[in-house]
This record gives structure tokens, sequence and C-alpha cells, in this order.
């Protein structure tokens, strides 16, 4: 079986610690562009499947440019206590408090 190319974001920003409202697009800006790098690389398959576990729903609804995603991918929330699967990439979110 294929090895998943493994790709981190840290749910805490690195510079800012806490973010307050003004900083929140900067943020997930950071997201947006890991998962544009990971649609690159499947540009090869039509409309590539990510699998996100429900914990992350918000988080993912929250980027400012979520539409695009989801008109690009085929999004699919599960229940599941996992990382975010995209294509042939496994994206970890770490220092993600679910509380």
């Amino acid at each position: 079986m294929k090895k998943l190319k493994e790709i981190s974001w840290s749910y805490t920003h690195p510079t800012y610690g806490k973010l307050d409202d003004s900083l929140q697009v900067d943020w997930n800006q950071t997201l947006c562009v890991i998962l544009n790098q990971i649609g690159k690389s499947n540009n090869h398959i039509n409309k590539p499947k990510m699998i996100i576990p429900e914990k992350f729903r918000k988080l993912f609804e929250s980027i400012a440019y979520y539409k695009q995603y989801e008109d690009r991918y085929q999004i699919e929330f599960l229940d599941i206590d996992d990382d975010v699967i995209v294509g042939e990439c496994k994206l970890k979110i770490e220092n993600f408090n679910n509380k």
C-alpha cells in the first residue's frame, strides 16, 4: 500500500497565539495555501474527494473561501477521530481543541 504524503498545519498560530477576529482571515489563509498545494498535486483527478472528520467541520466552514473548496472537491464530513485526508495526501491539524 502506498504511503500518503503527510503535511501538517497548526491550529494555534505560531506568531499570534490566540486569534482575534481581525487576524482570522490571515490565519485561515495559511490553511487555504496548504489545501491549494494538495489540490495542485491532484490535478489529474476530477474533483478529488476530501474526507474531513466532523470535529473539523466548523473550522473548514469558517475558511473565508470555503465555497471554492466545495466546488473543487467532493467534501464529506465523517464522524471519525482521524486526520484530514485529501486525495493522496494526509493533512494533520495540530493543536486543535474541539471544546
